[in-house]
């Protein structure tokens, strides 16, 4: 099987501490990570920014998969007392721009 656009060696503390990265999905990873990569390659310094005009919009057709077959896999093996109830806020779509925001 191919897979396109794979993301091979990503390291989220290059771009975040440890603690911020294991609360997040790897699709909300990835985009905290390029918003940071997008605005040094502007040289947009958000000190010097009004925090009221700045603003954030992500496109994505899907939150995390993961989560959603990880808590599948565990609702199928263990019941549903054991799914996570932190799954909705880690798999929503809009968390990538959530994330980004913060």
């Amino acid at each position: 099987m191919q897979l396109a656009a794979e993301v091979k060696d990503f390291n989220p503390e290059e771009y975040m501490d440890k603690k911020t990265a294991r609360r997040m999905e790897k699709f909300c990873q990835y985009a905290v990570a390029a918003a940071g990569e997008a605005i040094k390659d502007a040289a947009l310094d958000m000190e010097k920014e009004d925090p009221y005009m700045v603003g954030c919009a992500i496109g994505s057709g899907v939150g995390s998969l993961q989560a959603m077959e990880r808590e599948y896999t565990r609702l199928k093996d263990r019941g549903p007392s054991k799914v996570s109830p932190m799954l909705v806020p880690l798999m929503i779509t809009n968390m990538a721009a959530g994330n980004v925001s913060i």
